[in-house]
């Protein structure tokens, strides 16, 4: 499955299906636009936004698209720190909780066979 270049495009849920999903079809396809079909899409632009309104559009969704990769390279760094913190964490609990598991069984044993 690795070495197939048709399996990053088109990803299949259950090797039991007809053929690949159909949102992984649209997002392969999306990533072949000609230049006939950036072309229509620039005319649009340019009639819904006008002529002067594109240069500020352009450096908005500039901006835009800086500011979300830096907020997902902030998250990821983020769920890494919590990852490492959390993993860290669950050590000392387990070696804690299985004191107090071995501790408290004892407790509830005794208490279970004096009544």
């Amino acid at each position: 499955v690795k070495d197939d270049p048709d399996a990053l495009l088109f990803h299949e849920a259950d090797p039991s299906s007809p053929g690949p999903l159909l949102y992984d079809q649209s997002m392969a396809s999306l990533a072949f636009l000609g230049s006939n079909e950036l072309l229509i899409v620039a005319i649009v632009a340019i009639v819904l936004f006008g002529g002067s309104q594109l240069p500020k559009l352009a450096r908005n969704l500039g901006r835009a698209q800086r500011e979300l990769k830096q907020g997902i390279a902030e998250g990821s760094a983020e769920a890494n720190a919590a990852a490492k913190r959390s993993g860290s964490d669950d050590d000392a609990a387990k070696s804690t909780s299985k004191s107090d598991d071995g501790s408290e069984g004892e407790d509830e044993e005794g208490s279970g066979s004096t009544s």
